[in-house]
C-alpha cells in the first residue's frame, strides 16, 4: 500500500508519497526530514492509500 498526504506546516502545505504513513510521519515531526525540518510544527491534513 502506498499513501499520498498533505502536511499543514507552519508555513504552508507539503505533500508527499510513502509506503509507511506512520513512521513518515513521526519522522515528519521528529524534524528527520529536511523539507520540513525548518517548516515545524506539522500536522497530518488527509491522506489517500494506492494499491
Amino acid at each position: 500500500m502506498y499513501y499520498v498526504y498533505s502536511l499543514e506546516c507552519k508555513d504552508g502545505y507539503y505533500v508527499g508519497c510513502t509506503d509507511d504513513l506512520k513512521d513518515r510521519l513521526k519522522r515528519h515531526q521528529s524534524g528527520y526530514v529536511p523539507a520540513t525540518t525548518k517548516r515545524l510544527p506539522v500536522k497530518l491534513d488527509f491522506y489517500f492509500a494506492i494499491r
